[in-house]
């Protein structure tokens, strides 16, 4: 009886090869038809349940488009092992549809031919070879090793907290003084302070600040002593605030890339670099980072280093020059290009106000950049060729609470002035005071380079392309840290 059975099974698996391989095997160059191909499918993966499970052999290149296949050779009464093997290896999905696995078959490559996917690129359902490029790959990042860190330890004693409240106290001073003139101030008192600030609105925003030369001489020295130009009392005022910032918040930077930084600095074409920064929060305080009077960018990256922010800061009194004094500028189109044009490099914030009416109390892990419609500092960058560098601030959601009313009309108001009608309040519980005193780290990553298509070679497939690469590199970077800085059971949504 086992003999018979045996044989049984060994005329059947014969058959079987015989039948399949008339199905498979074209004849005269002719292409096989899809139903018989999807028919032979299903024959070899019933046979291949019957047997044993055998090795897969390595896969041959499947044929380009130009190059049809052979006739394949009539299989061999003596070959049945083989046989079954090349059946089993040969017999893929048919064109366009998916594996159990839900991929498309890398021989068929996603379209009716089977020329093969060049390495290293993923291959999408349905993908033709005539299909649009495929988006710009991000920069490989370099090895921790190779990483610029700088950090400081954290102070916030009382001399950080009197430069700290120098720099970012004017918000609650200006919204005090304007409560008592109105409800409590004599008409001396008040006379006196309209006088003050009124003074300040009149006087220009770089009152005693130091005057920059043109020709930057190198890294002897720090800019303000002679090779830079000339410190201004307000320069210097401004210059001890940041450091005492730095203290206060434990300032920690990480240059991943501080070489490509470099090789912009000395290149002949002296490109701005442009440091976009995330997120926003309530307020984007992490921009002093880049203050030249820390000196952790490199080169003239950093000698001329301006942070950009809402203009409306610049039509306030006091706070029009204490901004300034810190290296800030407005963030108007017109101060954009004339930076870009001179090739001085700046910082700024791409998600804006926008980020600040996302906030939500009830999903506190959730990390929220409004970016997806900011694409005007990419088109800017594609006419003037500058490099964009993506970079991340961990520590500064917490900084302050919050209360921000609700609805469209809000909004559409903060898009307008600038600034979210809000209030906030800080250390020591007062509202429109300073931050608490959270330990601030950034990070930044390699630049993005951008080809140079001037004003009117901008397209709108160009924007799209690079805009979707500085969302992907944006990413990559939080990712690379979250685990270090304890972002790592939070999510990052971007918007």
């Amino acid at each position: 009886t086992r003999t018979i059975a045996a044989s049984q099974q060994t005329n059947q698996k014969r058959f079987l090869d015989e039948f399949t391989s008339s199905l498979i095997m074209p004849k005269d160059g002719e292409a096989q038809p899809r139903r018989l191909r999807h028919f032979s499918s299903l024959l070899s993966s019933w046979q291949h349940k019957t047997e044993p499970a055998a090795e897969p052999p390595v896969e041959p290149p499947a044929p380009s488009r130009a190059t049809p296949e052979p006739p394949a050779a009539a299989p061999d009464d003596d070959d049945d092992d083989d046989d079954s093997k090349k059946i089993g290896r040969d017999v893929s999905p048919a064109d366009g549809e998916k594996n159990d696995r839900g991929d498309v078959s890398p021989a068929d490559g996603g379209g009716d031919d089977g020329s093969k996917k060049d390495e290293g690129e993923s291959t999408r359902d349905g993908d033709e070879d005539d299909s649009p490029s495929p988006p710009l790959k991000s920069s490989n990042p370099r090895p921790r090793s190779e990483w610029k860190t700088t950090v400081t330890p954290q102070d916030h004693s009382f001399l950080p907290t009197l430069g700290v409240t120098l720099w970012l106290g004017w918000n609650g001073f200006l919204v005090y003084l304007l409560v008592y003139l109105i409800w409590f101030a004599g008409p001396i008192f008040r006379a006196a302070c309209a006088g003050a600030l009124g003074l300040s609105l009149v006087l220009p925003r770089d009152v005693a600040n130091w005057r920059e030369r043109d020709d930057y001489e190198g890294e002897e020295g720090p800019p303000d002593e002679g090779k830079g130009g000339r410190m201004g009392v307000g320069r210097r005022f401004g210059y001890w605030c940041m450091h005492m910032a730095e203290m206060y918040f434990g300032l920690t930077t990480i240059l991943e890339d501080e070489p490509s930084i470099l090789r912009h600095d000395k290149d002949p074409a002296q490109k701005a670099v442009i440091f976009a920064l995330e997120p926003h929060d309530i307020l984007p305080y992490p921009v002093f980072a880049f203050s030249p009077a820390l000196k952790r960018l490199p080169g003239r990256v950093g000698h001329d280093h301006s942070c950009l922010m809402t203009s409306v800061i610049f039509h306030l009194p006091i706070l029009k020059q204490v901004y300034t004094w810190v290296s800030g500028a407005p963030i108007d189109k017109r101060t954009f290009r004339r930076r870009l044009e001179h090739g001085q490099s700046f910082s700024f914030i791409p998600g804006g106000v926008q980020e600040v009416t996302n906030l939500d109390p009830a999903n506190p892990d959730d990390v929220v950049l409004y970016l997806r419609r900011r694409r005007g500092f990419v088109k800017l960058a594609l006419a003037s060729g500058s490099p964009v560098v993506p970079v991340f601030c961990f520590g500064v959601d917490g900084s302050y609470g919050y209360w921000i009313p609700r609805g469209k009309m809000v909004a559409r108001i903060g898009r307008r002035i600038g600034f979210l009608p809000m209030v906030f309040w800080g250390r020591f519980g007062l509202p429109f005071g300073i931050p608490h005193p959270r330990k601030i780290t950034v990070a930044v990553g390699s630049p993005i380079e951008f080809p140079e298509l001037g004003e009117e070679g901008v397209t709108d497939e160009a924007v799209s392309e690079y805009h979707a690469l500085f969302l992907q590199e944006m990413e990559a970077l939080y990712d690379r840290h979250k685990a270090d800085m304890g972002y790592g059971h939070r999510r990052l949504r971007i918007i």
